[in-house]
């Protein structure tokens, strides 16, 4: 009888303990201390989050799932990482490369970069007002494509299975949607911190609404 007790006292206490430090997730985190940056999570009590973005013309979101393990907070998005990107032709034209980014918004297709890889050798190039991206080199062993002002999870369009030289793709709906896998997301009281430096500065905090 007096193990029984000393079972359940411990398990109350660890209980206890553990809704004192990491109380009910659900409720709206807002970010604080960032000028002219809106930001938030709205935590649900059936284990789904919703988030939004604003920062000058851009405004992003999120949707998905999430859950609790000791002090970190897992989110697991609906947008696949990686995935900015439909390649719609690919062929061998040139000895160097070339990239063709195509969207009905102009604007939106100038303001993609290439990231290229040759072993360790990593090189970033810009499009041009036209959305074209001359990367002048035969060594290319990788291309990735990332856009500036929607950054997340760079595509892969290449690898070094491929040897096709010239690249059409357009810009998938999803740009706008932010991916949270593998971001860094800390649970203390009521705020949270999240270390995702492509959107917030470091240690962005966002603090629950009473």
């Amino acid at each position: 009888m007096i193990q029984i007790r000393k079972f359940f006292t411990a398990l109350f206490l660890f209980c206890f303990l553990t809704i004192q430090v990491f109380p009910q997730m659900n409720g709206v985190y807002r970010l604080t201390g960032v000028p002219e940056m809106a930001s938030g999570f709205n935590f649900k009590p059936d284990s789904t989050f919703e988030f939004f973005y604003s920062y000058g013309a851009v405004d992003r979101f999120a949707n998905g799932t999430y859950s609790v393990k000791d002090d970190t907070l897992l989110l697991y998005s609906n947008k696949k990482p990686g995935d900015d990107f439909e390649i719609i032709e690919q062929s061998i034209k040139g000895k160097t490369y070339k990239v063709v980014v195509r969207d009905e918004n102009a604007f939106l297709t100038q303001k993609v970069i290439a990231i290229t890889y040759f072993g360790e050798l990593k090189k970033i190039y810009e499009a041009n007002e036209e959305g074209i991206i001359d990367i002048n080199t035969k060594n290319c062993e990788k291309i990735f494509l990332q856009h500036e002002l929607f950054p997340d999870e760079a595509t892969l369009i290449k690898d070094e299975l491929n040897a096709n030289t010239y690249f059409e793709v357009k810009l998938k709906p999803t740009l706008q949607e932010v991916s949270f896998t593998g971001a860094v997301i800390r649970l203390k009281d009521d705020s949270i911190t999240c270390n995702m430096p492509e959107l917030f500065p470091a240690n962005a905090r966002f603090v629950r609404e009473k």
